[in-house]
């Protein structure tokens, strides 16, 4: 292989991994926590899935996924709990930009000359609903966030047909970002951001 096919292909897939997108999971802790104190957890009275004065179907779900998850980490759940979990969420819908397609233009004297083209992404736009899942892990004694994941992606056909059937997975995705396990100080996974 040519040195100057080598870089046409080296680029070629440089640019269509630039115009890939996914799910996006972002979190933050308080480094100055010593995690190693918490054992225990809870929720808060009222979380930010709930409406009014009672628990919709998807608290009930986020619950159930986030208390299987902590409990995988060796939390258990109590009445005066060392964390307490918040969750919220909501979806918007938007427009997406996608349909990667690479083009190339071989004129002569443009930035890419040297590779013998000129590449871009074409994309084509889409109407698409966004979701957005919080997930806050609280100190309950001083009443600070010591961690915070939160996930962004593209709601399939499915997923917004039945939400609260595709909560535990998304839940899941966020809390694999969660890097402790009860009363161990330094981090047991590494952190995924």
């Amino acid at each position: 292989m040519s040195l100057r096919r080598f870089a046409l292909a080296a680029f070629s897939v440089l640019v269509l991994a630039g115009c890939a997108s996914g799910p996006n999971v972002r979190t933050s802790l308080d480094a100055s926590v010593d995690f190693g104190a918490f054992r225990t957890y809870g929720f808060v009275e009222q979380p930010g899935t709930d409406r009014g004065e009672y628990a919709t179907l998807v608290t009930r779900a986020l619950k159930a996924t986030v208390s299987a998850e902590m409990e995988k980490r060796g939390y258990h759940p109590a009445e005066h709990p060392d964390l307490l979990i918040n969750f919220q969420g909501h979806s918007e819908d938007k427009q997406s930009v996608d349909g990667m397609v690479l083009g190339a233009d071989f004129r002569r004297g443009l930035m890419w000359d040297r590779f013998g083209g000129d590449y871009s992404c074409y994309r084509g736009v889409r109407d698409v609903t966004q979701g957005t899942l919080n997930i806050d892990i609280v100190d309950r004694v001083k009443k600070v966030t010591v961690w915070e994941g939160s996930l962004v992606r593209e709601l399939t056909t499915e997923e917004k047909k039945d939400l609260v059937k595709s909560l535990p997975a998304l839940a899941a995705s966020v809390l694999q970002a969660y890097p402790y396990v009860a009363g161990q100080t330094a981090p047991a996974l590494p952190a995924k951001h």
